[in-house]
């Protein structure tokens, strides 16, 4: 932090710099603006932490009531001598589709949302998500997918096992 006002000093009065974006460093201001960003960012960090945490109740009850309603059929299945696995398997890839259903859900919801603001960027007169282009959506429609595919499943997973445990 210390640096960045010697190079703001030396380069203020620099013919290369433009004259219509003079350097305005403030040290004051930009640590004002990184509290900020770090709260912020903290309070994303929590609130993406309780929606995983109500996501994962979700599912794994909703898991967990189907294996209810399954009963008799496990009931069966294990006196079959099927292994634990087997009698997993079913409910991972249902759970595993419910995952890539609203992960897909999801990633749509982002999509809109970013298509929408760039559509109406130009009508509000504001740059809504600077630096944001498609090549990074992409990558969190991806990741947005890939969680709900991982959650779904590793719910049911452990769900599952928390019934007959």
């Amino acid at each position: 932090m210390t640096k960045i006002a010697a190079v703001a000093a030396s380069v203020k009065d620099d013919p290369a710099v433009d004259p219509a974006y003079p350097t305005s460093y403030d040290p004051d201001t930009y640590s004002r603006l990184r509290r900020i960003a770090l709260v912020v960012g903290g309070v994303g960090v929590g609130l993406l932490l309780l929606f995983g945490l109500v996501a994962y109740a979700v599912i794994a009850n909703s898991m967990r009531g189907i294996a209810t309603a399954r009963s008799q059929e496990v009931t069966v299945i294990r006196l079959l001598g099927a292994r634990g696995w087997m009698l997993r398997g079913p409910f991972v890839v249902e759970g595993l589709m419910i995952g890539a259903l609203a992960g897909a859900v999801a990633a749509a919801a982002v999509a809109g949302a970013w298509l929408l603001a760039i559509r109406f960027e130009s009508a509000t007169y504001a740059q809504v998500l600077p630096g944001v282009g498609p090549t990074e959506v992409q990558y969190v429609l991806a990741a947005v997918m890939a969680a709900g595919l991982v959650l779904g499943s590793l719910t049911a997973m452990l769900g599952f096992r928390k019934v007959h445990a």
